[in-house]
């Protein structure tokens, strides 16, 4: 059975608030009765997970002695598939699970695209203005060329990325 039929087992996902909640389970899950009833009295209905605090806090849900992020189970319930890369959250919040604010956007995607440092000069990520007016656009480090024009730089910067990562995409 592949993991998203597994965990629709035990997991309702609301997608527009996005809170799982406990199903309630079937009798042959538990080796008794009474854990079988014990279990359903005490969980099902309830929000499921638990948030990993730290630097990074998530959430995070058990099932079966795995641990599974709540993240890639919402992108696996909402898509049908189960995602191979992190899952990343729009407003930076990891235990927002709501599906608007999920993206399937790979991390090198998001290391390419980035967010704007603050010393950078143009505004814009890869571009540098320089001394006498250029701007000067790189793409993981690599040199693109310089522009005039800084429309014309992100155009050029845009372009090597989607390059960048269809290549990639193709050496797997």
């Amino acid at each position: 059975m592949n993991t998203i039929n597994h965990l629709r087992r035990f997991l309702r996902y609301d997608p527009e608030t996005g809170e799982f909640r406990w199903l309630p389970r079937v009798r042959k899950d538990f080796k008794t009765k009474r854990a079988f009833s014990s279990w359903n009295s005490r969980f099902a209905g309830k929000t499921a997970g638990t948030v990993r605090a730290g630097k990074y806090p998530c959430l995070f849900i058990r099932i079966g002695g795995v641990t599974y992020l709540a993240d890639k189970i919402a992108w696996g319930f909402s898509t049908g598939e189960w995602p191979d890369h992190p899952i990343r959250h729009i407003n930076g919040d990891r235990s927002d699970n709501r599906l608007s604010n999920l993206t399937g956007e790979h991390v090198s995607q998001k290391l390419l695209r980035g967010a704007v440092s603050r010393g950078n000069s143009s505004g814009h990520v890869g571009i540098a203005m320089q001394e006498h007016g250029s701007y000067r656009v790189q793409v993981r480090g690599k040199h693109v060329g310089n522009f005039r024009e800084l429309d014309r730089a992100i155009q050029a910067r845009e372009d090597a990325v989607n390059e960048y990562l269809k290549e990639r995409e193709q050496n797997g």
